[in-house]
């Protein structure tokens, strides 16, 4: 009788193949385990970033829109994109379902009335949307910097909830001494708000007016760019 020892298990008497096949398998599981579980698969050789790993996040702004280092960003920004889309759901939802349910409902009405009906309830769906538009058109839902060409770029939303990147020179800016309801700055007659209780848009703000004092220090250095 033949007698094997692996791993702390007595194999008695098994044939040869598969001895060998439990074996192969066990080695396959503590190699398996003694594996780090935080291993960095590199790119494929040919790939143009093959020195990093597996885990890279493609930089849009770089390939995009050249060397541009996100200095802002809005904290409620995905709120009020969210809210843009609900209301944009009510007014789609009021404008189908109203005339449908006036025309073609039981009500006892004359034709000019539910065609009233139908118009002030347009108009409440419509104007709701509208009006949530006009407060947060100039909300910036991102800020980005060019330290080379010295420009900005700002993030909106459209009526439609998609985004609309805008790009300007810091002396486009005008800044307002006085605080206004959702405006912080304008450029080109187009009005943009950033919450100044954040350090960044402090940042942001002391650079734009030391810059157009005639103080043009470093950019990186101002808007603490990593």
């Amino acid at each position: 009788m033949m007698w094997r020892v692996c791993k702390g298990k007595i194999f008695v008497g098994l044939p040869l193949s598969q001895r060998s096949s439990s074996l192969i398998q066990r080695i396959r599981y503590f190699v398996t385990w003694k594996a780090p579980w935080d291993v960095s698969i590199p790119c494929p050789v040919n790939s143009s970033r093959s020195h990093l790993p597996f885990r890279y996040v493609h930089d849009t702004q770089t390939d995009q829109f050249g060397q541009w280092k996100t200095v802002y960003e809005g904290p409620i920004a995905k709120s009020v994109k969210y809210v843009k889309l609900l209301s944009l759901t009510t007014a789609a939802t009021m404008l189908v379902v109203a005339p449908l349910t006036i025309f073609f409902g039981k009500q006892a009405a004359s034709i000019p009335i539910k065609v009233c009906m139908v118009i002030f309830l347009s108009a409440m769906g419509c104007g709701s949307t509208g009006l949530l538009h006009w407060v947060s058109k100039p909300y910036v839902r991102r800020m980005d910097f060019n330290p080379k060409d010295k420009r900005f770029a700002v993030e909106t939303l459209t009526l439609f909830a998609s985004t609309k990147r805008a790009e300007f020179s810091v002396g486009d800016i005008i800044l307002y001494r006085d605080d206004r309801a959702f405006s912080t700055f304008e450029v080109r007659g187009v009005k943009y708000f950033l919450h100044k209780e954040l350090v960044e848009a402090q940042q942001i703000l002391h650079f734009i007016e030391q810059w157009q004092a005639g103080e043009k220090t470093s950019s990186q250095q101002d808007l603490k760019i990593p």
